[in-house]
């Protein structure tokens, strides 16, 4: 009875969670889009999850893309596999909670992105999802990154987590929470280290998002080693009501 209940508690907190997205555009076209050099590791990501290096751009190197792994590892962590549980952060509670408060005011990087995934949930059944703007274009995700050396005379080790809001109506049937996507004129903002915390604040709680829209893909998205442009595949033409407008 009580394994019963604690599956049914952790399914819900990962329903809460944005466990996946894409960023599967070139290199050429990632550097020009946010005028930045991008490291030479990188390749397109079209089923991005938690453990995984990921592009990030930090305000303290805001013209260099580099790939920090998705989920905060804190320094003095004992179990590597606490990142797994630290990659979302609620904008509402960010300068409440560790280790985020430590890091949102001078630790703010933007997480380049063309889709994020959702579920919905029907009759004991997870339905895939991908949302993406109308043009399908890249767009910034808020985050909180950290660095630190595994062991003196080590490279630097790079961690970030996703900043989530709740969901807007048309969103609400696939999940409470979503990313918080930022604008031009957001990231500019959140990227500033000379911004004070009434600036960082307002992006927080009065995002302007963007226009976006949802469809169906196939259950390719659940299995992290799946990582081809058939994940990002609608399976069938839209049907009614099954296209939103989310902001």
């Amino acid at each position: 009875m009580f394994s019963s209940q604690l599956s049914r508690y952790l399914h819900r907190i990962s329903y809460f969670m944005i466990k996946r997205y894409s960023i599967s555009v070139s290199k050429n076209l990632l550097s020009k889009q946010f005028q930045a050099v991008v490291d030479p590791e990188y390749t397109p990501y079209f089923n991005a999850g938690p453990g995984q290096k990921l592009p990030i751009i930090t305000s303290d190197n805001p013209h260099r893309v580099n790939l920090f792994q998705w989920g905060i590892l804190p320094y003095n962590a004992i179990d590597s596999g606490a990142a797994e549980k630290l990659i979302n952060a609620r904008a509402k509670t960010i300068f409440a909670k560790e280790p985020f408060c430590n890091l949102v005011e001078s630790k703010r990087c933007i997480i380049p992105a063309d889709g994020f995934y959702v579920w919905k949930e029907q009759f004991n059944v997870s339905t895939p999802y991908r949302v993406v703007n109308y043009t399908e274009d890249v767009f910034s995700i808020a985050g909180v990154w950290d660095s630190w050396r595994l062991e003196e005379g080590d490279t630097m080790f790079g961690s970030f987590t996703m900043i989530t809001r709740e969901a807007t109506t048309d969103l609400q049937e696939f999940t409470e929470r979503m990313p918080l996507i930022l604008n031009d004129s957001e990231s500019k903002i959140w990227l500033n280290d000379r911004v004070n915390e009434d600036f960082i604040q307002q992006v927080l709680q009065n995002p302007i998002g963007q226009k976006m829209k949802v469809y169906k893909v196939t259950n390719l998205v659940n299995n992290l080693t799946n990582n081809t442009k058939k994940v990002t595949k609608q399976v069938n033409a839209t049907m009614p009501g099954e296209t939103f407008s989310l902001f």
